[in-house]
């Protein structure tokens, strides 16, 4: 391939490297001259042009990205079709993504200009997830390139999902001298919630105290009805591989491959097995439905893929995660008395996750309103207002709610659990909140008519109320969203599940709730039909 300026009458067939713009002619770059277009061009004035001009042996741009992401892909793994250099790599199944960072690494030092980018490897991902995208940045390579690309990418292929393998999983907790049945009652659906993301939910439970003996007779009962996974939670944290979990699970038969991991939250877990049955003793942090070390380990096991002690304690880079909400001694508390505290900063949480179940084939939030995406104006408005960040939650066709959202500032969290309800959207969003923010305010992205003025109504109400107030909009005394909460009452949030969102706590705190006339009747009106959308 050769790249240069030409004149326009020996241009014909070339490749053109940048858009032309002349009067009312348009044409875009990375398309093949015609003679057409060169007479046109001539007559527009144009003299010259940069192009690329294709020789014999070279692979077209589209070629080239096909050919080394079928190279890539390998179980559980779909090629999409290739445009303007791009191919991109989707997952087919659910599971657990592998990838060998030191092949995509070795394709991206070719200095081919080939290059290839990919989510984390041992990423949870749901079907359709887009896994990789492999770029050319020249508009050809040479055969003989690509093949010596081809011999980089070897013949394993780099990127596979793991489906999950549906167990029969065996939950244990176990209780001590004032707890609460309630906190155990918390802790199995939170846990059997993660199970049931993977496929698995709990086929056997049992409640024992936290002794050896008791302990151990329970794991022995989990094998005996057929577990083919043990997890245990124990009511105390285990601080020793003496303590009462691991030497229960010795008691039973079992064998400790390791106890305690580089990740935090999720010191303290123990990996064993019981023969040919694996068996996690859990940390405490388990509790939570934040995530936490226990998210970085129990997909793997879900997925077969290999927990011996080498691969767990090499978990330690990417192993510092964000502290759950509530952890019993956060790692930061020994921070001085003087430490900053919430900063009187309001983020905004748009919600741009769910599926659009009532539209039928469309996503609500990619269509047009008044010639904009649905998403985009909803979002507009809250990078308008005072919040001092913007997140927004994907989940479904979160591919193309990030690319209709390309130049605007925000922060993206992706929510693949977003099949399961609002509230898992609902906890992704609050819990990628700043540290230092003081609240935040929930926009839900199908309400176009939302504006800046009235997010900014609830900010200034919510920082008169001295923060402590959630703050409602309200027209004529009814009440609509978005609502803006405090940090106080992330906590709760982060323990909602279902579809309901919060409705339940502004229910319940009604008396700490603070309504916001605002005089615009935005906050009532949401598209969830195509009806809808043609009234909006």
């Amino acid at each position: 391939m050769i790249f240069g300026e030409v004149p326009v009458e020996e241009a014909e067939n070339a490749v053109l490297a940048h858009t032309l713009r002349v009067e009312s002619l348009t044409i875009k770059k990375g398309v093949p001259l015609s003679a057409a277009d060169v007479r046109a061009l001539t007559k527009a004035g144009v003299t010259s042009v940069l192009v690329a001009r294709i020789e014999d042996g070279d692979v077209m741009e589209d070629a080239v990205a096909e050919a080394v992401a079928t190279r890539l892909a390998g179980d559980g793994v779909d090629v999409m079709t290739p445009v303007t250099g791009r191919c991109n790599l989707h997952a087919r199944i659910g599971g657990v993504v592998t990838i060998e960072a030191a092949t995509i690494d070795a394709l991206n030092r070719s200095g081919d200009g080939v290059v290839t980018g990919t989510v984390a490897p041992f990423e949870v991902v749901e079907p359709g997830r887009t896994l990789a995208t492999i770029k050319v940045i020249p508009y050809a390579v040479p055969k003989a390139r690509l093949e010596a690309l081809d011999a980089l990418a070897g013949d394993a292929a780099a990127i596979v999902v793991h489906p999950f393998r549906p167990r029969k999983v065996g939950l244990v907790l176990t209780r001590v001298a004032g707890n609460k049945e309630s906190l155990l009652d918390k802790a199995q659906a939170v846990i059997s919630a993660r199970l049931e993301t993977y496929g698995s939910p709990v086929a056997y439970e049992a409640r024992t105290g936290h002794h050896v003996a008791d302990l151990a007779a329970a794991v022995e009962d989990m094998r005996t009805k057929g577990a083919e996974l043990i997890l245990i939670l124990g009511g105390a944290s285990t601080s020793d591989q003496g303590d009462v979990v691991p030497a229960a699970i010795e008691d039973a038969g079992g064998d400790i491959d390791l106890f305690g991991i580089p990740v935090d939250p999720g010191n303290l877990l123990v990996s064993a097995s019981l023969g040919d049955i694996p068996v996690l003793g859990l940390p405490g942090c388990a509790r939570s439905p934040q995530s936490n070390g226990i998210d970085l380990v129990l997909p793997r096991v879900l997925a077969d893929l290999d927990v011996s002690p080498g691969v767990l304690l090499g978990m330690g880079v990417g192993g510092l995660m964000k502290d759950v909400p509530d952890r019993a001694e956060p790692r930061e508390s020994h921070a001085p008395k003087t430490a900053a505290g919430p900063s009187g900063k309001v983020s905004a949480v748009v919600m741009a996750g769910g599926v659009s179940k009532r539209m039928g084939k469309i996503n609500k939030l990619l269509a047009a309103v008044d010639g904009t995406a649905l998403v985009r104006l909803v979002v507009a408005a809250a990078i308008e207002s005072d919040a001092a960040e913007v997140i927004v939650v994907t989940g479904h066709e979160a591919d193309l709610v990030r690319e209709i959202l390309s130049g605007f500032d925000v922060r993206f969290v992706h929510n693949p659990h977003y099949p399961e309800g609002l509230s898992t959207s609902l906890r992704a969003g609050i819990g990628a909140v700043s540290d230092n923010h003081s609240g935040a305010v929930v926009l839900l992205g199908d309400m176009p008519l939302v504006s800046a003025g009235i997010v900014n109504a609830l900010i200034e109400q919510f920082q008169a109320d001295k923060e402590e107030t959630i703050c409602q909009p309200s027209v004529d005394g009814r009440p609509g969203n978005p609502v803006l909460w405090p940090r106080a009452f992330f906590p709760e949030i982060l323990d909602i599940w279902g579809d309901n969102g919060a409705r339940q706590l502004l229910e319940r705190y009604a008396d700490r709730v603070s309504k916001v006339e605002v005089g615009d009747a935005g906050i009532h009106f949401d598209i969830d039909t195509p009806d809808d959308l043609n009234a909006g």
